[in-house]
């Protein structure tokens, strides 16, 4: 009788002992699986940081696109676009220069979406100038800020250069077509023509170091292309009797490349 009394107390034991090494088992095993949650959440940010809260009234409020600094010199160039929505502006711009604290120069634009591109390009240095180019409204602009803190603004966006000479001529190619030359040197224009016959394709130095302007005759790219001579000196730009086949690859001018161009608001 006693012997079956102690087997049944030792049944009753060793049945306590493995429930309780089961219970230790899963409190155990509970916390491991929250933290590696915690841990997957920890280790995947992006999401989070990416998100961005519109206003409730989108449509009307402009999104911030890109805000862009440059030196130059002394001073501090600032460039900043907003992307907006109807019926607020497509696109507001404003370029800033500042010499330490003081504010030398602000000017805001509201480049319109016709024509292609609409907003302000990269800045490109050449000869301790900044240049940028502004697109809309069915033409360019070519911009230049000097070390003084001085803007120049001229028909242009798409720029060549002669750097030995410091010599920038721009043109810009729309509905209807413009030409500008400017002098880095002095900081002053020494040509500005609007409303070009033909349709300016590249721009060419041959012929004993002058200036050329390859263009379309009338705008017609199927029509034989024409030449025109840059007489900045002169103050003038005509049409030449050359052949187009003598300006090529080999005399073309450096260009500011198109694919440096990157507007804020829109690039097509």
């Amino acid at each position: 009788m006693i012997r079956y009394l102690l087997i049944g107390l030792l049944v009753i034991f060793f049945t306590a002992c493995q429930s309780g090494d089961q219970t230790s088992q899963s409190k155990t095993e509970t916390p491991v699986t929250a933290l590696v949650s915690s841990s997957d959440e920890k280790s995947s940010p992006t999401g989070r940081e990416s998100t961005t809260t519109k206003p409730q009234n989108s449509t009307l409020a402009p999104q911030l696109s890109s805000i862009q600094s440059y030196l130059l010199g002394e001073l501090t160039i600032q460039v900043t676009q907003e992307k907006g929505k109807h019926p607020a502006p497509a696109c507001t711009a404003s370029l800033v220069i500042r010499k330490e604290k003081d504010t030398l120069l602000s000017k805001a634009y509201t480049p319109e979406p016709v024509g292609g591109n609409y907003g302000i390009s990269c800045g490109f240095e050449l000869a301790n100038h900044l240049i940028f180019s502004k697109y809309g409204h069915y033409d360019g602009t070519t911009m230049v800020v000097n070390q003084q803190g001085e803007l120049f603004e001229m028909p242009g966006g798409q720029t060549y250069y002669d750097e030995g000479q410091e010599t920038l001529i721009n043109f810009y190619d729309s509905d209807i077509w413009g030409l500008s030359v400017f002098d880095l040197e002095s900081d002053s224009m020494r040509l500005k023509m609007i409303d070009l016959e033909d349709q300016p394709i590249s721009v060419h130095k041959a012929h004993g170091g002058r200036y050329f302007l390859l263009c379309f005759r009338g705008g017609d790219i199927d029509a034989p292309k024409v030449v025109w001579e840059i007489e900045d000196e002169m103050g003038r730009f005509v049409r030449v009797d050359i052949e187009a086949e003598s300006l090529h690859s080999q005399n073309i001018l450096s260009a500011i490349p198109l694919a440096g161009v990157s507007c804020a608001c829109e690039e097509e």
